[in-house]
Parts: C-alpha cells; sequence; structure tokens
C-alpha cells in the first residue's frame, strides 16, 4: 500500500490541497470482485475492474445520460451532496464510486457532487469494462511465464492497490494455463 500511495504523490494526485482518500475509503474496494480479485475476474467473468482518477466533471460527463449540465441536476436528490460533503468534512469517508464502459450502470453522482463543493480536483473511481476471451488469453500468455509475485507486481503496477491473491487469482492463472491454452 505504501509504494502504491508513493506513486499517486509522484503523480500528483495528493498533495495537501487535494488528497481524495481523505474523503474516500479505500477499503470500499474491496467490494468490488473486480479489484479484490482482478485476475479470477478477468479470467472467469470476462470483467475488467480498474482504479482511475479523474475530475468530478468528467466522472458527471460519462455518467450522465443526455446532456451534461454543471448546474442543473434535476433528477437527483440536491440535499444528497451537501449531506455527503458535510459528513465527509466530519470524517466520515464516502465509498469510491464506479461507472461501466460498455453498459450504463454508475453509482456515485452524489458523491462527484460532494467532490466539486469539497473543491477536489481527481475522485477515485472504479472503471469497469467487459473483455472478450481474447484479451483473456493475451493476459494469460502474457503472465504464463511469472512468478506469484511478478505477477502481483504488474496488477498493482496497473492500478490494483491490493495486488491478486494466491487464492482464487494466481491458482486461477494457473488452472487456465494448465487446461485451456
Amino acid at each position: 500500500m505504501k509504494k502504491y500511495i508513493k506513486t499517486l504523490l509522484r503523480e500528483s494526485l495528493i498533495n495537501e490541497n487535494n488528497d481524495p482518500f481523505k474523503y474516500f475509503d479505500i477499503n470500499s474496494l474491496l467490494n468490488y470482485t473486480e479489484i479484490e480479485n482482478p485476475l479470477y475476474s478477468i479470467i472467469n467473468n470476462f470483467k475488467l475492474g480498474k482504479l482511475v482518477f479523474m475530475s468530478p466533471d468528467e466522472y458527471l460527463e460519462k455518467t450522465i445520460t443526455g446532456p451534461y449540465n454543471k448546474n442543473d441536476f434535476p433528477r437527483y436528490n440536491k440535499d444528497k451532496p451537501i449531506e455527503f460533503a458535510e459528513r465527509a468534512k466530519n470524517g466520515s469517508k464516502m465509498p469510491i464510486g464506479y461507472y461501466n464502459l460498455n453498459k450504463r450502470s454508475q453509482e456515485g453522482r452524489h458523491r462527484a457532487l460532494a467532490a466539486k463543493i469539497l473543491n477536489l480536483n481527481k475522485i477515485p473511481v472504479v472503471e469497469f469494462s467487459d473483455v472478450n476471451r481474447e484479451y483473456v488469453e493475451y493476459l494469460v500468455k502474457k503472465l504464463k511465464d511469472k512468478s506469484f509475485e511478478e505477477v502481483n507486481d504488474y496488477f498493482k503496477n496497473k492500478n490494483y492497490p491490493f495486488g491478486i491473491s494466491e487464492f482464487p487469482d494466481y491458482s486461477e492463472l494457473l488452472k487456465y494455463i494448465e487446461y485451456r491454452l
């Protein structure tokens, strides 16, 4: 985790005026199988989830159906972002939101609006996408001769802060190599 935070510092995503993890709970990422067990999810579910950082406006642009108007959210509870921001100022951390590139699913618009109230430049978001069998084969072939530690480092360097587990992640890779390649 320390290496991950150092990377964020180097990339200027965290500074004294903009620390998204001050208001967002990094442990909420463990609610997403695609983050907790990324290799298992890719191999068995054909689903990729990765942690990305974007401005609240970028998140809203990606998730709002229809034209995006920064000042008009008629379909949303206008009090909820204020409540989220107030609770965050008082020390309660918000779960990290998500959106799916392939479907119209998302969770986190009110949190993005709260981040705007808190003047955050960037927010952590899980970006989901579906992958095909060719991608799975490509990834497995790329990782097939690597040790657990090397595969774990590969995923940590790809913005998976928790890396992979020996079970089910690495064991699924070994099974795929043995029975499907």
